[in-house]
């Protein structure tokens, strides 16, 4: 089980991502649907961490948000959505067809002795907006 930390340098009230890195994926090839997952450096350790009050918070995983494809936009949205309370998508494909899992998952530390994990979903729309137009080409 990874460590369950306050994070440095967060300000009250702040939620810390840790960095992480990003691929494009199939989220599902057989539509030609593209994806971001998104995961720590590395793919394994902590996404993100915050502490209220005296409980710690930790969450780990991956997560893959939709993009748009096959148009060429100067703004972009990255989705990641919930439906029925749990991840949609919840995995991704390989370019040879597996299907990897994509989930977050939260370690709450109340004490040293006591730590709760618990399936976490996160749902959030984020623009971008490039001076150049880009495109991401969905054909395979």
């Amino acid at each position: 089980m990874p460590s369950i930390f306050a994070p440095a340098g967060a300000a009250a009230g702040e939620i810390v991502s840790e960095p992480l890195e990003g691929e494009l994926v199939w989220r599902d090839k057989a539509e030609k649907s593209v994806g971001l997952h998104l995961s720590p450096v590395g793919g394994t350790g902590t996404f993100m961490a915050f502490t209220c009050g005296t409980v710690h918070t930790t969450v780990v995983g991956s997560i893959v948000g939709g993009v748009t494809a096959d148009k060429m936009k100067s703004t972009n949205t990255l989705a990641f959505n919930v439906k029925k309370g749990e991840q949609v998508p919840s995995k991704f494909e390989t370019a040879d067809g597996t299907k990897v899992p994509a989930f977050l998952e939260v370690l709450i530390e109340e004490s040293a002795s006591t730590t709760l994990e618990t399936p976490a979903v996160l749902a959030v729309s984020a623009v971008t907006t490039n001076e150049e137009a880009l495109e991401i080409n969905g054909v395979l």
